[in-house]
């Protein structure tokens, strides 16, 4: 990975009214017949696509204003000669999609002598902080961090680069790892899973020594049963898996990777599915074949919880956003509640129940019981409560989090009974099974109970998708 992290104090540009190639000889002088071709075609996209020409930084490059932003979209190097072509930008929110600038690498590649760069535009979530001194939290022991918005460069498999804004949590990482192509061409889960995998060997074989206290026994008894040859869980309790670019990952204190600093998922970043680009022989490449996942993880065959509960979101509330604040009180709960009668059916909740009521205590906005008995007479349902004072929230997401995260207590539940359902790794099962034995109630003890393993799963799984469905960062 490339750190090229600018500071825009630093950055001269000079805007003239000149052609390509009156900048090349400014910067150079006498211009080879090479840097001649390239700011003749430069000097063409300019005109065809209303674009400007300016100098910066000893480079010539052509700026095009794409929705409502202006991108280089074109940056030769005369000295090194090289040609960077932007092909497509992006704007990493829900609904986005990758918008084309209209360059091609292929405009460049009958010269010779000159090596073009494709890349992809990429911005997500406070990139107004590039730039900036970055943003300070508070650390779970009262400590300040002080984390910086960088620019970086990730180079795809097939050779193209993404470029985009992530924070450096470099110096934060207790260890880090590389995964095999193999791994990266799957999803976030199976990312996470391989680098447990790896974490768990380096500690047992003793190739990664971590400081006193950096790492909780809870976690070190993880990490001996997954080298051990159990299967790995895709999350530590008390820590977070970061994808720092194209299968680069770190592990980090959760107090690091906190909310406070969003950012676009890695995973989202390394899947090259989603640069226009990509052509459908390349696509195939990916694709796993079928003796392949006839001998995939046992995991993978099971029904995956964050795969369905993303499949219904997108389908039954794919306008909620922009309708939220119109509708009435009581379309919102029909809304709701066939949301999450649908979440039910597609995850095997048997005998579900959701009901929307007012709870004096607004500090609780919902919660699940296993085989209610007291809801319907002779009945025993799995019983969801939502406390309808969410409804009349500003922003739908509360709402939604809540009903995911009690789903999540409905899963657990239920993957407790039946193990082989679900795709959750039968320590953390083992570890559920231990808590709801011996679980403890806000009431009994607020700060106890949100540390709870089940409690924990639930609260990162409906934070997880909450986010990236309404800010489509992973």
């Amino acid at each position: 990975m490339i750190d090229v992290t600018t500071k825009d104090s630093e950055i001269t540009t000079i805007q003239v009214a000149k052609t390509a190639l009156n900048l090349a000889t400014m910067l150079v002088g006498d211009v080879t017949a090479t840097t001649r071709q390239v700011c003749t075609i430069i000097d063409q996209l300019a005109i065809q696509h209303g674009a400007e020409v300016v100098c910066q930084e000893g480079k010539i490059i052509l700026q095009k204003q794409i929705n409502n932003r202006v991108y280089d979209i074109i940056t030769y190097d005369p000295v090194k000669q090289e040609v960077r072509c932007v092909v497509d930008v992006y704007r990493k929110y829900r609904g986005s999609i990758s918008t084309p600038t209209g360059i091609t690498a292929e405009q460049f590649k009958g010269i010779n002598g000159v090596d073009v760069v494709t890349l992809h535009e990429v911005r997500g979530p406070m990139d107004y902080l590039l730039g900036t001194e970055g943003r300070t939290i508070t650390r779970a022991d009262g400590t300040l961090a002080k984390i910086k918005m960088v620019m970086r460069e990730a180079k795809l498999s097939k050779g193209d680069i993404v470029r985009y804004n992530t924070w450096n949590f470099s110096e934060y990482a207790l260890y880090r790892a590389k995964l095999e192509n193999a791994t990266i061409a799957g999803e976030s889960p199976e990312h996470k899973r391989a680098f447990i995998k790896k974490l768990a060997a380096d500690y047992c074989s003793g190739t990664w020594i971590p400081s006193e206290g950096k790492i909780s026994p809870e976690v070190e008894n993880i990490l001996r049963r997954v080298n051990a040859g159990e299967i790995s869980p895709d999350h530590l309790p008390g820590y977070e898996i970061h994808h720092d670019g194209y299968g680069e990952m770190l592990f980090l204190p959760n107090d690091i990777h906190c909310r406070k600093l969003s950012h676009i998922g890695g995973s989202w970043l390394m899947n090259e599915q989603h640069y226009v680009t990509l052509r459908e022989s390349e696509h195939a490449s990916v694709q796993l074949s079928n003796a392949e996942v006839q001998t995939a993880d046992i995991s993978t065959k099971r029904l995956s919880v964050t795969d369905i509960c993303n499949n219904v979101l997108d389908v039954e509330l794919p306008n909620i956003a922009s309708e939220w604040n119109e509708m009435s009180i009581d379309r919102k709960k029909w809304v709701l509640t066939k949301f999450a009668n649908i979440l039910a059916s597609e995850l095997e909740i048997p005998n579900f129940v959701i009901e929307f009521k007012m709870i004096t205590d607004t500090t609780c906005c919902g919660f699940f019981e296993s085989q209610c008995k007291h809801i319907i007479p002779n009945r025993s349902v799995n019983y969801m409560l939502i406390n309808s004072c969410l409804l009349h929230e500003e922003s739908q997401q509360y709402v939604i989090q809540t009903i995911l995260h009690e789903m999540y207590h409905a899963v657990q539940h239920e993957a407790i009974n039946s193990p082989a359902k679900y795709d959750i790794s039968q320590f953390e099962l083992e570890l559920w099974s231990k808590n709801l034995a011996n679980y403890i109630t806000p009431e009994l003890d607020y700060q106890e109970y949100i540390k709870q393993p089940v409690e924990y799963a639930a609260e990162k799984f409906a934070h997880d998708l909450t986010d990236k469905y309404f800010a489509n960062y992973v």
